[in-house]
């Protein structure tokens, strides 16, 4: 087991207690826990995500090395989100891939959360927003997984 896995097997169910509890505050201004049925199972899973909003869109950012993303394709799944503990319903997409939206979205998301950065091996510049460098092939390294919220 990578050391990265056996860090989130421990932050996990630390997280989800924290978000779901009265001292959420903590940590739900930009951490919330995404909740789904596994595509091929049906067994219900909730990962504490980084999450930065976007209008009626949540964006969630996540390495290739993960495995939550994998439930989800191109057509819309039905998902719920506990932000600052409050349910959202809504259906979440991925994305992936060099393509542009993938890295505007991912632009737009460091820009808003500069700390994950260095997770998805993405450097800032003085201004906040990432260097092309760092940039070219982000699509090889990251996905992004927007969940469109219902009314």
């Amino acid at each position: 087991m990578r050391i990265q896995n056996m860090f989130f097997a421990i932050l996990n169910p630390i997280m989800r207690t924290l978000l779901k509890s009265r001292f959420h505050k903590l940590a739900s201004k930009d951490i919330a826990i995404l909740s789904y049925a596994g595509r091929k199972t049906g067994q219900w899973y909730e990962t504490p995500l980084s999450y930065v909003r976007q209008g009626q869109n949540i964006l969630l950012l996540s390495s290739h090395n993960t495995k939550w993303w994998r439930n989800f394709t191109s057509e819309p799944y039905p998902v719920e989100l506990l932000v600052r503990r409050k349910t959202l319903t809504g259906n979440a997409m991925l994305y992936s891939g060099s393509t542009e939206f993938l890295s505007s979205n991912v632009t737009f998301f460091l820009k808003q959360l500069p700390r994950d950065a260095p997770i998805y091996g993405v450097k800032l510049n003085s201004a906040g927003a990432p260097t092309e460098a760092t940039m070219d092939k982000i699509g090889e390294r990251v996905i992004l997984v927007v969940v469109e919220l219902k009314a």
